[in-house]
C-alpha cells in the first residue's frame, strides 16, 4: 500500500499525528525500547546501510528517523558512529518546518518537555569530545569502562558532558541505566549492527522496530553495511506488525513497517 504523505509539508503536531497514522496506522504514544533502522534486503537477509554521501536518500525515512528522535526519553548510540558520522546531530531535524512540527508532536502530543539523554556507549578511545552530537539540545553522557572513565572525565566535564564508567559497559547495562537512574520510559537505539542485534539475542530487549527498506536499483558496495536480520528472525521475535507503506523515490521503492513484541 502506497502513501501520498508530504513529509515537507508538516507543520503542526496535528500534521504530524495525521502523517504517523498514515505510515504506520497507529499513533507511535507506547514506551519501552524502540530501534528505528534503514535496511537492504537481500534474498531473506536485511543488510543495514551505511550512511555516506552516494547513500540512497528519503524524506520519508529521515522523517521515521527524527520521529523516534521525537518520541525518546533517551537515545543510544556508540563512540564508533560518532567516528563514522562526524556530522551527526541529535536535534530534530528535516525539511521546512518539520522540526518544528516534530517539537510541537513531542511536547503537545506525548507531554514530553525536557530533552532527552543522548548516551554514547564507548571505550573512550578516539572519542572527540567537539563532536556536533556533543553540542545538540539533548543531555549528553558518555557511558564506559573503568579505564574510559579515568581517561575522559577531567575533559568531559570542561564540556559539560557526564561521564558514567561501569566495570563492563554493555548496550543492555546501558538501557538499564537510563531506566532506573535516568526515569527514561521510552529508549530509542541509533547503533551499527554489532551493537543493535546484541538486544535482539534472547530474551529479546528491543520493544519495536521500525524498519525502512530500500528496494533501490542500483546499491554502492560503499554503503552495504553489515548483517542485521533475517525476515524469518524477525517474524520470531515479533508478533505485531503493520501493513507495509510504500513511496517511490528517485532511487527506488522504499517500504516502512513498524514490528511489535
Amino acid at each position: 500500500m502506497s502513501f501520498e504523505v508530504e513529509i515537507a509539508g508538516l507543520t503542526t503536531a496535528a500534521d504530524v499525528t495525521a502523517a504517523v497514522r498514515e505510515i504506520y496506522d497507529a499513533d507511535l504514544d507506547s514506551t519501552g525500547v524502540l530501534h528505528v533502522t534503514a535496511v537492504h534486503q537481500r534474498r531473506d537477509v536485511y543488510e543495514t546501510l551505511k550512511i555516506r554521501p552516494e547513500t540512497p536518500k528519503c524524506a520519508h525515512d529521515f522523517f521515521v528517523l527524527n520521529l523516534a528522535r521525537a518520541r525518546a526519553d533517551a537515545i543510544v548510540t556508540t563512540g564508533k558512529i560518532l567516528r563514522e558520522e562526524r556530522d551527526l546531530e541529535h536535534r530534530l531535524q528535516g525539511p521546512g518546518r518539520v522540526a518544528d512540527a516534530l517539537t510541537a508532536w513531542r511536547q503537545e502530543i506525548l507531554g514530553k518537555r525536557r530533552p532527552p539523554v543522548t548516551l554514547v556507549l564507548t571505550s573512550g578511545r578516539r572519542l572527540d569530545l567537539g563532536h556536533p552530537v556533543f553540542k545538540a539540545w539533548t543531555r549528553p553522557v558518555i557511558y564506559t569502562g573503568r579505564q574510559g572513565q579515568w581517561r575522559l572525565e577531567s575533559q568531559a566535564a570542561d564540556h559539560g558532558v557526564e561521564v558514567v564508567g561501569v566495570e563492563e559497559p554493555s548496550v543492555r547495562g546501558a538501557i538499564e541505566l537510563l531506566r532506573y537512574e535516568f526515569g527514561a520510559a521510552t529508549i530509542s537505539i541509533e547503533a551499527g549492527p554489532s551493537v543493535a542485534c546484541q538486544l535482539y539475542e534472547p530474551p529479546p530487549t528491543i520493544d519495536e522496530l521500525l524498519l525502512s527498506i530500500a528496494d533501490v536499483s542500483h546499491l554502492p558496495a560503499s554503503v552495504r553495511g553489515g548483517k542485521f536480520l533475517t525476515a524469518e528472525d524477525v517474524a520470531r521475535i515479533f508478533s505485531r506488525f503493520s501493513v507495509p507503506r510504500r513511496v517511490m523515490t528517485e532511487d527506488g521503492e522504499w517500504r516502512f513497517q513498524r514490528f511489535l513484541r
